[in-house]
């Protein structure tokens, strides 16, 4: 990816571990289903737990089993509220680099790099987020059943969300990555663009292996350098 070494994933006494969130979750683990109340109480909780912590990353991929799309963004914009990497398995913190600034929609849409640079430590965090955000569902969490299935059952929806980063890690170190195809079709979904194009956008005819390997390795989100066609695009004008 980068090179960049902004990013602390390490983990600590404040980490959110799975033994801590079993703890955390003991009240409502035998539930198949929770209630509104309780499903809101839940959410707001695990807020509070993401704000200033991280969390290692089994409790991120179990946390998909509780987090829909928009309960994952709420969790991201109050990290980065409290200058925190939105990446929940980040603790990198820096309130002159992490901030909550005010950008247009079009900004937003279309993935921009001021839109991105104040809310993550580094591009590989953002599409991390982005990469583990596409993978959760948008159904509120009352209505979700199962609640009370074993953690990392073979059918739990935890046992199949993939992290990009624990991949990149392993290519890194030259780990062969038996489920590389799974991860390239998850990303040719993703709609991580700049101003000018989409790059995450892999050619649907690619199926050999080798092709796969080669545009997950080089895979990245172009930024652009100097003054932009349009300073409102960016937000700057009142």
């Amino acid at each position: 990816m980068d090179g960049i070494t902004v990013e602390n994933t390490e983990i600590d006494e404040n980490t959110l571990t799975i033994e801590k969130l079993y703890d955390f979750l003991l009240p409502i683990l035998n539930k198949h289903m929770l209630t509104p109340k309780e499903a809101n109480q839940l959410t707001y909780n695990l807020t509070e737990q993401l704000i200033s912590n991280n969390c290692d990353s089994k409790v991120l991929r179990l946390l998909a089993r509780y987090l829909s799309k928009k309960s994952y963004e709420d969790i991201t914009e109050e990290r980065i509220i409290e200058h925190y990497c939105g990446y929940p398995l980040c603790k990198f913190n820096d309130p002159k680099k992490i901030k909550d600034i005010e950008i247009n929609s079009l900004v937003k849409k279309l993935k921009m790099p001021r839109y991105y640079n104040s809310k993550f430590c580094c591009k590989n965090h953002y599409i991390c987020s982005e990469f583990y955000k596409n993978q959760l569902g948008f159904d509120a969490l009352f209505m979700r059943i199962n609640l009370d299935k074993p953690w990392f059952s073979e059918d739990s929806i935890e046992n199949h969300v993939v992290l990009l980063d624990e991949y990149i890690n392993m290519k890194e170190k030259g780990v062969d990555m038996d489920d590389l195809n799974t991860v390239i079709d998850m990303l040719r979904s993703m709609n991580v663009k700049d101003s000018t194009s989409a790059n995450l956008n892999l050619n649907s005819n690619l199926n050999s292996r080798e092709e796969l390997i080669e545009h997950f390795e080089n895979f990245k989100v172009i930024e652009h350098n100097g003054k932009q066609k349009s300073d409102d695009v960016y937000g700057n004008k009142s």
